[in-house]
């Protein structure tokens, strides 16, 4: 299949190589006057100008011989002029005048003008997130809480994982400049969420796909988030940001014109917080943390305008200890102690070979280790708990090249090497689960007509452990106008490998498989943009237990829509942004007994986000409100064939933020402050019973009820402080 794919993208770009014939010319009015901006178009083909101040024109085609082509000029308000042209072997220059008249008793039109870089254009559907987005738009500063507000996504609370149209957290992956990242999330204990381990400062833009992404991409069963680094920075600097919990020092260094060096280091102690407020958990104590110290190093070097090598190290150690009354028994405590050490190294080389194509090249490799120790205490009596250790070393080596083949076709190709080794270790017995996963994609983009493209892609892997293989193709064709209306309908196969756990149990088992349709409506104005959405997704292949055997029996199906809005500038400077989602979803998978509802999604999610500044920018201000309706929850006091029916309350919080900017002695502070769940209302996630005791259940809920946040944030250098103010009131 692959050989046939290269062999028709070789062909296609191989008739780019042909001779170029140019037709040209100059348009005037039936009084010779020169006429700008005509659109001169070959009919039925992608060729197409636009005539200068001066009526002049020049149209390049590829020669194809004794071929008779019709020549259309057009303008709003003069009659079309047709010319129909053969082009005979040897002839490499046409010369053709264009008179135009006025159009009698003409209506009014659209007249539509392709785009004709083909690069720019992206077919596929995503949702484009900038860092303000995260620091306005959230209470935590954290970026899976700003795709929480991002239509068809909704943040799992009691884990901090993101699932997306039905979904599970960990069918959602992160690429970090393309490079695949696990482990994205620190340390915490169960039913308590934990957050991102990257600041979105590193980031320019975040790329949300909820559904039908790019061939390039794999191994994500629902959805996938494209992390790109910023370039090299303008300036030296150093920033550091207070809290009463944690402190933040950044600095960056410009080492020459080409050369660049960041680095971060971060120190977070929550007991502290811990102290101070009072948890809403009765059973759940903090006592230890958690405690974390983190650093970065990012090496940035200039090649050309549009090349960059970069080189990014993290580092991170964190702990947190808790103790819990058993559901069991009340007078038992169980005392929990948490370890983990995680690392990323990453390096990307992005090399412009030419104007009309890219070399991409990465290798990334993360490690991480969680040690985990549960004892048993009862009165002054503790029994140790056997040591748990899950640890994981995960390489990534990528490589693709992508090229403008003609001015309507680009080509995407490459391929990727994944290498997973899994640990797991429990007392003195250990088991290794090691996976070697190849994969090879090939995609091309095509303008169809003058402002019709497609884009049709392919991506192949196989394992090494289970020996299994796939072919996943993706289909999307985009419809786009000057009025600034794109319509998208998209298909594509998506698989993922199921987890290093479930691969110790059962080595061969299947890929997972999701087969997902999207139909895609979006409107942009000057300042608004609104979106609808439908989708309907297909589950084959997933895990099932069935008398404690694995095997990939399972399915299950998800289907709703998505209604979006954002925009700015409305009742003087308020920017807002809103989203409503109706899922319809059910699995049959795990131990399931019967097909049902998911724990993870809620039918129903909505939110709305306003942000706007006062006193010239020096003050800026955020409010945003979710709802998401009850999500379901096992009761084991119901019958098989009432499974997952029960349902929590509806979720609801409202997070305000306020950020004040100041100088304090010519140097730049801004002061921040964030309130979580400002009007405290109760936030349950679903309910722990008892194994012996049926009647005896507690609620899965934060530690928190209401967070409070207050830093200080002093920037020597570079006045960022200014930088931020003018992005935000700019976007």
């Amino acid at each position: 299949m692959f050989k046939k794919i290269a062999f028709l993208f070789f062909c296609l770009y191989g008739f780019a190589l042909n001779a170029q014939v140019v037709i040209s010319g100059k348009v005037t009015y039936i009084d010779r006057t020169p006429l700008s901006k005509v659109i001169i178009f070959i009919d039925g083909t992608l060729y197409e100008t636009e005539s200068d101040e001066k009526g002049d024109y020049t149209l390049e085609i590829d020669q194809v011989s004794n071929t008779d082509l019709l020549i259309i000029a057009h303008k709003k308000g003069y009659e079309d002029v047709f010319k129909n042209i053969i082009i005979r072997d040897g002839i490499k220059e046409i010369k053709f005048d264009i008179v135009l008249f006025n159009k009698v008793n003409s209506l009014s039109e659209v007249i539509i003008k392709g785009n004709r870089n083909i690069t720019k254009i992206s077919p596929i559907a995503s949702e484009t997130i900038k860092e303000l987005d995260v620091l306005i738009n959230t209470s935590d500063v954290n970026i899976i809480s700003a795709l929480d507000n991002v239509s068809g996504a909704q943040q799992i609370g009691e884990t901090g994982e993101l699932a997306v149209r039905g979904g599970a957290g960990a069918e959602t992956k992160y690429f970090f400049d393309g490079m695949i990242l696990r482990n994205q999330l620190g340390v915490s204990v169960q039913g308590q969420s934990s957050s991102f381990r990257f600041s979105p400062s590193f980031f320019k833009d975040l790329e949300f796909n909820a559904s039908g992404y790019s061939a390039e991409y794999g191994q994500a069963l629902s959805s996938i988030l494209i992390m790109k680094s910023k370039d090299r920075p303008t300036a030296n600097t150093l920033g550091i940001l207070v809290s009463p919990f944690f402190v933040d020092v950044e600095t960056s260094w410009l080492i020459n014109k080409k050369e660049s060096l960041e680095v971060k280091v971060n120190y977070l102690n929550f007991g502290i917080y811990a102290q101070i407020q009072e948890p809403t958990l009765s059973h759940l104590e903090l006592d230890n943390g958690p405690r974390s110290l983190d650093a970065n190093l990012f090496y940035k070097y200039k090649i050309n305008e549009n090349s960059y090598f970069k080189l990014f190290s993290y580092a991170s150690t964190s702990k947190i200890a808790s103790s819990s009354e058993s559901i069991e028994n009340k007078g038992i405590k169980e005392d929990s102690d948490i370890k983990n050490i995680n690392s990323y190294n990453l390096a990307t080389l992005n090399y412009e070979l030419s104007s009309k194509t890219k070399l991409n090249f990465g290798m990334a490799f993360a490690h991480n280790d969680d040690m985990i120790r549960t004892d048993i205490r009862q009165n002054s009596i503790t029994t140790s708990g056997v040591p748990l250790q899950i640890r994981s070393n995960d390489f990534h080596l990528k490589g693709n090249i992508k090229t403008t083949a003609t001015k309507a076709l680009s080509i995407n190709v490459g391929s990727e090497f994944f290498h997973q080794e899994t640990l797991f270790k429990s007392g003195d017995d250990e088991t290794i689960v090691t996976d070697n996963l190849v994969a090879a994609h090939a995609e091309g983009t095509l303008r169809l007509v003058r402002n019709l493209f497609t884009s049709i892609g392919f991506r192949a892997e196989h394992s090494s452990l289970t020996e299994k293989k796939n072919l996943a193709p993706r289909f999307n064709v985009t419809y786009k106008n000057d009025k600034k209306w794109n319509i998208s309908l998209s298909y594509g196969d998506f698989f993922q490998q199921t987890s290093p756990f479930n691969l110790l149990e059962a080595p061969s088992i299947e890929f997972l498989k999701a087969s997902n349709w999207v139909f895609s409506i979006e409107k942009k104005y000057e300042d608004h943009t609104f979106k609808i959405e439908a989708f309907d997704k297909n589950y084959k292949r997933l895990v099932r237990s069935q008398s404690n055997i694995l095997d990939a029996s399972g399915n299950g199906f998800a289907r709703g829509f998505d209604i979006s809005g954002r925009g700015r500038n409305v009742f003087n400077k308020i920017n807002y942004s809103f989203n409503y989602s109706y899922l319809d979803t059910k699995r049959l998978y795990r131990d399931f007994p019967i097909e049902a509802n998911v724990p993870f999604a809620s039918e129903h999610t909505a939110s709305v986000a306003l942000n706007t500044s006062f006193f010239g920018g020096n003050i800026i201000t955020g409010l945003t409100y979710k709802y998401a309706s009850g999500r379901s929850y096992f009761n084991p006091n119901r019958s098989n064939s009432e499974f997952n029916l029960d349902k929590t309350i509806a979720y609801q919080t409202l997070n305000a933020n306020i950020i004040y900017s100041t100088k304090i002695k010519e140097t730049p502070v801004l002061f921040i402050t964030t309130i979580t769940n400002a009007l405290g209302k109760t936030q349950t996630f679903g309910y722990e019973y008892s194994t012996t005791d049926f009647s005896n259940r507690r609620a899965i809920q934060p530690i928190y009820n209401r967070f409070i946040f207050v830093g200080c944030y002093i920037t020597l250098g570079l006045d960022k402080s200014d930088e931020f103010i003018d992005n935000l009131l700019n976007n």
